[in-house]
């Protein structure tokens, strides 16, 4: 199959790139930032543009002349950039996927899969977040990808064209580049990846939600893959781990004996993570028979060879 993915030079295009060659598709890659660091191994295997989402009629010229089957968009705008510039988040990340799906029904691209987030629920609703419940997301971040999941719907409900998609916790792995408060758990992976100590920002009993690249990839091939009459919904939750720090410690410990953490926490940190939200997937386990296959320790020992192979991060 041939494949277009926006966003394809990021953190998480790159490895669903290198997941959809594994099973032989064709890849094209469509990205505002493209280097050969951010390609990496995929340098001479996948078709790269270097473009911007908000170029309407280059989105139109990718599109006709790649010729793909299917359109994965992970392409945005992601925080903090979007609190700092909202004109360009909305224009990234609402009229972006416009460009996008217009460009796609203009080319007879069968189907569209959307990359979502925990930031478009907000206010109003409790853990875990069913997939149901309403959106009042409180960042703009948050809300350009709501704008986006009803783009994609209304699109589908008019067309029918095959729109449908995921929405993640916190993507990890090794080469991530994480910010904000639940980066820690980040962190920690990284630090013990290098064997070092490293002071823990919250208490040993805070939780973050988190979700390995590899099942990140994995869910966006699986609902791409899902029969369409078995779909209730465009959008589909997709849970994470919820690990204590101190359970991070611990299985990083099991793995890697000479890292040495220690707790610090800082009060508006621990207490902020105290009233974030996590996500419920059973909608994506009934409908398209997602099936976790992560769990800390599989987590820790994946990011550790993850991590030896490819250098890692190690943040300071």
């Amino acid at each position: 199959m041939r494949v277009l993915i926006t966003g394809g030079a990021g953190f998480l295009g790159t490895h669903l790139a290198q997941r959809l060659l594994r099973r032989g598709d064709t890849v094209g890659i469509f990205d505002g930032v493209v280097s050969y660091d951010a390609v990496g191994s995929l340098a001479g295997k996948v078709s790269v543009v270097q473009g911007d989402l908000t170029d309407r009629r280059l989105v139109f010229s990718v599109v006709a002349n790649f010729r793909p089957q299917s359109i994965f968009h992970l392409g945005a705008l992601l925080p903090p950039a979007t609190e700092v510039d909202p004109v360009l988040a909305i224009q990234t990340n609402i009229a972006g996927t416009q460009h996008v799906l217009d460009a796609a029904a203009d080319s007879g691209v069968a189907q569209v899969v959307f990359t979502s987030t925990i930031a478009t629920f907000g206010r109003g609703v409790t853990s875990p977040v069913p997939n149901e419940a309403p959106q009042l997301p409180v960042s703009v971040y948050g809300a350009t990808k709501a704008a986006a999941e009803r783009l994609g719907e209304i699109a589908y409900q008019r067309t029918r064209r095959d729109f449908r998609g995921v929405r993640f916790p916190s993507v990890i792995g090794p080469g991530r580049t994480v910010s904000g408060l639940g980066a820690y758990v980040h962190h920690m992976l990284a630090a013990g990846a290098a064997g070092r100590p490293w002071t823990v920002p919250v208490a040993p009993e805070s939780r973050s939600e988190v979700l390995p690249v590899e099942e990140a990839t994995r869910a966006l091939l699986a609902v791409h893959d899902a029969a369409p009459e078995g779909l209730r919904y465009r959008m589909y939750n997709i849970a994470g781990l919820r690990p204590s720090a101190a359970e991070v410690a611990a299985a990083l410990a099991r793995a890697r004996p000479e890292a040495q953490f220690s707790f610090h926490p800082d009060p508006q940190m621990t207490a902020w993570l105290e009233e974030r939200l996590y996500l419920d997937d059973r909608a994506a386990r009934t409908d398209w028979g997602w099936a976790p296959a992560h769990d800390l320790d599989a987590l820790v020992a994946s990011y550790l060879a993850d991590a030896a192979r490819t250098g890692g991060d190690i943040p300071r």
